[in-house]
Parts: structure tokens; C-alpha cells; sequence
């Protein structure tokens, strides 16, 4: 059974597009805050998710995104975003 009928699945090239919007409403509020995008808006979703390093959580839509890798020192970094109506 999935927990809250949420699903965690590796992203696809078809995911891209739906990560981003995710990614930008999650975080668009601290660009007035920061005077600039912060990081996770300015990446290209179709190169992260080819690289295998996002993971996306579904119901009957994308619902959220998770993005992990080895920041400096492969210390590990994450981002994430999620659907505001959820």
C-alpha cells in the first residue's frame, strides 16, 4: 500500500516539464527576497532527470520532486518542490 496514495518513482524525460513548475511555485517566493532565482529554479530538469538524480512522489499527478546529488566535498545536497494544492 502507499502511504497517503502517494508513489516515489524515478523521474522521466516526460516528468521535466512538471518538475520545473514544481520547482518554481516551491521556491518562487524567495526570489524578491534573495534579488535572483535561487538555484534550484535555474536547472535544466531534462539534464538532472537524465542523470538519474531526481525522483519524483505521484498521486494521479506529479505531486512533488525530489533532486539529490554530491554537493562540494560530496557532501549531500537536496532539493525539492512540491504541488501547492496538495
Amino acid at each position: 500500500m502507499k502511504p497517503f496514495g502517494i508513489k516515489l518513482r524515478s523521474a522521466t524525460d516526460r516528468d521535466a516539464e512538471g518538475v520545473a513548475r514544481l520547482v518554481d511555485a516551491a521556491y518562487e517566493h524567495y526570489t524578491a527576497r534573495i534579488g535572483r532565482k535561487p538555484m534550484p529554479m535555474t536547472l535544466d530538469y531534462g539534464d538532472e532527470i537524465r542523470r538519474k538524480e531526481a525522483t519524483v512522489a505521484e498521486s494521479s499527478t506529479c505531486a512533488g520532486s525530489l533532486r539529490s546529488y554530491a554537493g562540494a566535498a560530496n557532501c549531500p545536497d537536496s532539493s525539492t518542490g512540491g504541488a501547492p494544492d496538495l
